[in-house]
């Protein structure tokens, strides 16, 4: 992905993903996942919402029917997914101005309620405290080398070694 720079410099600058291997010219390069499966487990997602924004549709959809091209690689992605690890994807949303609120009470009372959250970047302080935050650079096969990483942003959000969130 190209961005460029202001005008008075000119020039363009590269946005860079991890350097792994790319593969070869024709075959995208695969993270190197375990041969498993995890018994119909509900994968779940939770996110917030403001009014339609849409913010979780690139995670999941529900029905694709009348979709945009979009939501429907998205169905057919988790569907692949799904049917390849035996688990249901699923997704809670919950109104923008409760999600920090759900997510305290949950994490303080010990609650199993998801395995990701999908927070926009103001909330991420708010519910910093609360600390529900695994560090990402302890769960195997994430491969941040790998080119889907922004290596600028696993950079910059990394704390003392600790990667709360990725992008």
């Amino acid at each position: 992905m190209q961005i460029g720079k202001p005008a008075e410099t000119g020039g363009t600058t590269k946005v860079t993903g991890g350097t792994g291997s790319a593969g070869s010219d024709t075959e995208p390069p695969r993270p190197k996942l375990p041969d498993v499966t995890y018994g119909g487990y509900n994968f779940r997602f939770y996110s917030w919402d403001i009014d339609g924004w849409r913010v979780y549709n690139d995670i999941f959809v529900d029905d694709p029917t009348g979709q945009d091209s979009i939501s429907q690689k998205v169905y057919e992605r988790n569907t692949r997914i799904e049917d390849k690890y035996d688990i249901n994807i699923t997704e809670t949303r919950e109104y923008y101005s409760k999600y920090a609120y759900i997510i305290q009470q949950n994490t303080q009372s010990g609650d199993d309620y998801a395995d990701v959250l999908i927070s926009h970047g103001w909330i991420i302080p708010a519910i910093y405290a609360f600390n529900p935050f695994y560090n990402l650079r302890d769960i195997n096969y994430l491969e941040f080398n790998m080119p889907w990483w922004d290596d600028n942003a696993t950079e910059s959000l990394t704390i003392d070694g600790f990667l709360p969130t990725g992008v």
